[in-house]
């Protein structure tokens, strides 16, 4: 499932659509995150002209799969919804005077200074506060349902690619392994405990977004718990979670509750959503019109406002 090659047959029609701003130079560049062989570099980057941080993400031009992924990536140039990070730029080449980027394909991006949602709900513990998860879940099925209406999976929907933007918003990130409809084949194998079956067993599908449902789901279940709801290898207290939630949920829930011995208690609300997004069969698997129908999700949530003054207090931004 996994590909080898580059995504050649993009490439030419990437480069023709990409719409690029003037000219800008971008200074200070300090990397953000640790560097891997396979993976970019990610750099918070200044402009001078803008007089504004923004994100850099450099590939290495050595590597073919590093390539690919930049232009897998860099053909959602285009995608703008506020829920979605915002590329602003993609250069097959780096015309950066920077010796750690030399000749690297490269994409800015808008800057979510926040964090990420795997750190936010760890370290803020949101899971505390259902209506605070119910308003930013409600953002991700936001973001998602404007990918999905434009035939786009993301693929590796995981809390460590929805950032928390600077003005307190959901963002999705990370298009490297994104699917668009008519693509002969998908880029990944998704993240371990988020992915769905079918593509965790590397088996085809008819629609690739019902993955992204499921990814949805586990998502959910660890911003209202702060936990996985199981592991897909290894068997908790003498239970496969993993297997119970897939095809006995009833016993699914008995079985957690013993493991957490009475300290997590769910609604019914929510244990009928997530059952309903976390399912084997990719056709059985709630859709977007299905979970804005259901009972928890049309409960309270915040205003703008209200979130503003909420995660102000919370948020730590990565500018000081």
């Amino acid at each position: 499932m996994s590909v080898k090659t580059p995504y050649l047959s993009f490439k030419t029609k990437t480069l023709q659509s990409l719409k690029t701003p003037a000219q800008d130079n971008y200074i200070d560049l300090k990397i953000i995150n640790s560097i891997c062989q396979f993976k970019p570099m990610i750099f918070l980057a200044h402009s001078e002209s803008r007089n504004k941080h923004f994100v850099l993400k450099a590939y290495h031009p050595s590597n073919s799969s590093s390539i690919s992924f930049y232009y897998n990536e860099a053909r959602f140039i285009q995608v703008s919804h506020p829920n979605i990070i915002q590329i602003l730029d993609a250069k097959s080449k780096s015309s950066l005077v920077d010796k750690r980027i030399q000749d690297s394909p490269y994409i800015i991006m808008e800057l979510a200074p926040y964090g990420n949602f795997a750190e936010l709900v760890m370290k803020e513990s949101m899971y505390k506060d259902e209506k605070l998860c119910r308003t930013y879940f409600h953002q991700l099925i936001d973001g998602v349902e404007y990918l999905h209406y434009h035939n786009i999976a993301h693929m590796d929907l995981k809390l460590g690619n929805l950032l928390l933007g600077e003005d307190y918003l959901l963002k999705i990130i990370d298009f490297e392994f994104a699917y668009r409809k008519g693509d002969s084949m998908i880029f990944g194998n998704g993240t371990k405990n988020f992915r769905a079956p079918e593509i965790k067993n590397q088996r085809a599908i008819d629609d690739y977004r019902a993955s992204d449902m499921y990814s949805i789901g586990i998502i959910l279940f660890i911003l209202m718990t702060g936990g996985f709801p199981y592991d897909e290898e290894t068997k908790i207290c003498g239970y496969d979670l993993y297997d119970l939630l897939l095809n006995n949920p009833s016993a699914y829930w008995t079985a957690y509750e013993r493991c957490m011995q009475g300290k997590v208690k769910l609604s019914e609300e929510l244990k009928v959503l997530i059952e309903g997004l976390i399912k084997q069969d990719p056709k059985k698997r709630m859709s977007i019109s299905d979970i804005k129908s259901s009972a928890w999700y049309q409960m309270e949530t915040y205003t703008q406002e209200e979130i503003r003054n909420i995660m102000s207090k919370r948020a730590r931004s990565c500018l000081g």
